[in-house]
């Protein structure tokens, strides 16, 4: 394989970003934000970009850029769950929100997501902090991703988006199946 993780750069990445994201929302009408939210390309940028992020990546395959990923401050929904009653131990680490994941439709099942999993999985690890995310419940095939990644199912919440799996890095390496 061919593919690059390489530090996201706006000003040279966002536009395919954007075309990718179109055509992820294509391809599974439920990946956020909405389709019937009539997000334009300005909207998708301020989406993509108007948030702290700890670290953003790309994934570069064959010269093209195939997906991205990133990490944040654990939005205040995480916070929430990890602390309500009920929830499991989460560690003692603080928390990095892995989101915004998504691989172009032509690109998934080739490892390019694993690979950008990996790469924010080992920033969170090498700063101290856990790795969670939430994932809507009807995205099965993200569920059985994040789970074949290792990753642990921690909590559930309900979102904008409907019912919400929590997932946290449960310390392992993914299982390959």
């Amino acid at each position: 394989m061919s593919t690059e993780i390489v530090d996201f750069v706006a000003e040279k990445h966002l536009e395919q970003i954007i075309d990718i994201l179109f055509d992820v929302r294509k391809s599974d009408p439920g990946y956020p934000p909405p389709v019937d939210s009539g997000f334009g390309r300005d909207t998708l940028a301020e989406w993509l970009l108007g948030e702290h992020s700890l670290a953003r990546w790309v994934a570069v395959d064959k010269g093209r850029v195939a997906g991205f990923i990133h990490v944040t401050n654990p939005h205040k929904y995480l916070t929430d769950v990890a602390h309500s009653p009920g929830s499991e131990d989460w560690g003692e680490s603080p928390l990095g929100e892995i989101g915004k994941f998504f691989v172009s439709p032509h690109s998934q099942r080739t490892g390019v997501g694993k690979l950008l999993f990996e790469k924010a999985r080992s920033f969170t690890r090498g700063s101290q902090l856990t790795a969670v995310l939430a994932v809507v419940v009807t995205s099965e095939k993200a569920v059985a991703f994040y789970q074949k990644q290792g990753m642990r199912l921690v909590a559930t919440f309900q979102g904008v988006h409907g019912e919400n799996l929590v997932y946290a890095d449960a310390g392992g390496e993914s299982v390959d199946r």
